[in-house]
């Protein structure tokens, strides 16, 4: 009898010191690893465009199509996936870095320069989900734009000179 009640007081001095010490999650190391993570994957692009000199895969005596057929729409789809969620999860203004970064797959795809890119995903048939998942990249964007704060002096900007203004639909209203 008496180690229950220890035990019951223990849980209960362990809860309260539990809800006492709730601090801030340090974020840094999340940020740093999506960076590496966009880092890897404009290599793997760069490279497999590099090796690319025509997008048939009569061509391709190699089987490296088969390889990019088989890989990338999931390397693709899963690094959207991966910015889309850090973009719901992060303070906004991180968020909106990292939803941008997930929309510049849209150019990515439709540049001439990786018209590999396109075929990958028309021969595969994952196009459409190529395209639902940005398109929920961007109902993110615009939740983003909606809580933005009325009064912000300093408009924040990535290093390319990224903002959600874009995605903002009354931006001509405040101009």
């Amino acid at each position: 009898m008496l180690t229950n009640i220890r035990f019951r007081a223990e849980r209960m001095n362990k809860a309260q010191d539990g809800e006492a010490q709730k601090t801030k999650v340090d974020m840094s190391h999340l940020r740093e690893l999506l960076e590496t993570m966009e880092a890897v994957f404009h290599t793997l692009i760069s490279s497999m465009t590099a090796t690319t000199d025509e997008i048939s895969p009569e061509s391709d005596p190699t089987h490296l199509w088969e390889l990019k057929c088989a890989y990338i729409p999931e390397i693709v789809l899963a690094y959207i996936s991966v910015l889309h969620t850090a973009a719901s999860f992060l303070k906004r203004d991180a968020a909106a870095v990292f939803a941008i970064k997930a929309m510049e797959i849209a150019n990515l795809v439709a540049d001439d320069e990786h018209a590999w890119l396109q075929a990958v995903f028309v021969e595969t048939k994952r196009m459409r989900e190529l395209v639902d998942a940005l398109a929920q990249v961007s109902k993110t964007m615009l939740r983003l734009s909606e809580v933005e704060p009325k009064k912000s002096v300093v408009k924040k900007r990535g290093s390319k000179g990224e903002t959600l203004r874009i995605w903002d639909l009354n931006a001509r209203d405040r101009v």
